[in-house]
């Protein structure tokens, strides 16, 4: 566990509830050192402060999301900061959670070992993790996992969430013009999705849409910032000479009253979907207790 904040009082106060929690603590003053820390120790979890000196949080956590050779570590924002722009920002950096100062000291617990949970699922060994995929294989096209393994993974999620009191997204992408643009559009697509998602994060194809998100311990404003961050990089996303990617968005979060079964989360997601495209073109449409429809200027 790595607590970076550059207030000395409040760093050692956190680092001491860990300690008394049962976690193993590292500790930083600044940005830089918690950088380093980082990619030498491998901690389960980075709890960072936003504002530090040298290098600061967003900066760190955009270091470690940056770095393919790194392992990925949760990063967990405790910041003073507490605007819903701050923390848009925080998660568009790439962190998993964000909670302000003065924070309850049993909800950060419990928000720290729901990220150890997700590390610890991540890093499970390979032969495992081909167990409980069975027999489900990866799109020969794209390489993202095939349309089969959508029910299965969104169900074990959604039973996953429920039990631990955790958020859970899922948002449903569809290209304009895919049947013109073809495979290449396919390709592209998968690639500028997994360049803005998370390791935790799972991309499958969908049926008779271009592809499914699966967004772990991801709350409403998480989903908001991939959604917009995602439909930016795939704008930005060339097919061929002159054809960039138009894509609709829909995502459906949980908890929500009226989301008892993976099926209904998948129904909600193409509903918003719909929702988007009537709309559109090339909206976001994400639903939770009600639709909020937009487009990224």
């Amino acid at each position: 566990m790595l607590v970076a904040d550059d207030q000395a009082s409040f760093r050692e106060r956190l680092a001491a509830l860990l300690r008394n929690a049962g976690y193993e603590v590292l500790v930083a003053y600044d940005g830089a050192q918690a950088v380093r820390l980082c990619k030498r120790e491998l901690p389960d979890v980075a709890i960072l402060d936003v504002v530090m000196p040298n290098t600061n949080g967003l900066e760190v956590c955009q270091a470690l999301r940056g770095d393919d050779a790194l392992p990925y570590i949760p990063v967990l924002f405790v910041s003073s900061r507490d605007d819903p722009a701050d923390r848009v920002r925080g998660l568009r950096a790439g962190a998993d959670d964000y909670v302000a100062k003065p924070c309850d000291e049993q909800e950060l617990l419990a928000r720290v070992e729901a990220l150890v949970r997700i590390k610890r699922l991540i890093a499970q060994p390979k032969r495992e993790a081909s167990e409980r995929i069975g027999a489900v294989g990866r799109d020969k096209l794209t390489g993202v996992w095939s349309a089969s393994y959508l029910d299965e993974r969104i169900a074990n999620e959604l039973q996953r969430a429920s039990r631990h009191n955790e958020p859970l997204a899922l948002m449903v992408v569809d290209f304009e013009d895919r049947a013109a643009l073809g495979d290449p559009a396919l390709v592209a697509g998968a690639e500028a999705i997994g360049r803005v998602t998370r390791a935790m994060d799972v991309i499958t194809r969908c049926r008779k849409l271009s592809f499914a998100v699966i967004l772990p311990n991801t709350h409403f404003a998480g989903a908001i910032a991939t959604a917009d961050r995602m439909w930016r990089e795939l704008a930005a996303t060339r097919v061929g000479d002159s054809a960039t990617l138009r894509a609709s968005i829909g995502v459906a979060c949980y908890p929500n009253q009226t989301v008892k079964t993976g099926d209904q989360l998948l129904e909600f997601a193409r509903s918003a979907l719909d929702r988007a495209l009537a709309e559109g073109p090339a909206r976001i449409c994400l639903f939770q207790h009600q639709a909020y429809i937009f487009q990224p200027e």
